[in-house]
Parts: C-alpha cells; sequence; structure tokens
C-alpha cells in the first residue's frame, strides 16, 4: 500500500513557532512549509543556507529568547484578564 499522507493536526489555539533551516538535510524544508500552512498560530521562522543542527547551534539564544518572551506575553495577558 501507499505510504499514508500526513494530517493535519488538531486546531490549535497557542502560537506555535517553526524554527527550521532551508538547508536541513533530516526534514525536507517542504514538509515543514506544509505544517506551517495546517497551524493558523504559526511563527514562522525560517533561516536560509541553515541544517539541522546549525540551526540550533547558531540560534538557540535567539529561540530562547523569544519562548521566554512568549511565555512572559501569556503570563502578563492572564494577569490582567482577572483584574
Amino acid at each position: 500500500p501507499p505510504p499514508a499522507r500526513p494530517r493535519p493536526p488538531p486546531p490549535l489555539e497557542v502560537p506555535v513557532g517553526f524554527w527550521h533551516g532551508e538547508a536541513d538535510r533530516n526534514i525536507p524544508f517542504g514538509m515543514v512549509k506544509r505544517y506551517v500552512d495546517w497551524v493558523p498560530t504559526a511563527e514562522r521562522h525560517f533561516f536560509a543556507g541553515e541544517g539541522h543542527y546549525s540551526l540550533a547551534l547558531r540560534k538557540a539564544p535567539e529561540v530562547v529568547e523569544r519562548v521566554a518572551l512568549a511565555g512572559k506575553e501569556r503570563v502578563e495577558e492572564r494577569f490582567l484578564s482577572a483584574i
């Protein structure tokens, strides 16, 4: 039988960051772009010339900073809505 086609994930209500190197040889860039299209809350972070491991090594501080900022914004949003 032919391989199963990937199905879209269930709807998400939180931001989902996609950090991907366009030169990644482990996870094809086209596949990641398809997943991003399925996620309405996707935050796209694509990097030309970066691969699977080089992206993690070179962009880790940026990723951590963005995730921390997103968490801070979410906490503030919840706190302000509770007042």
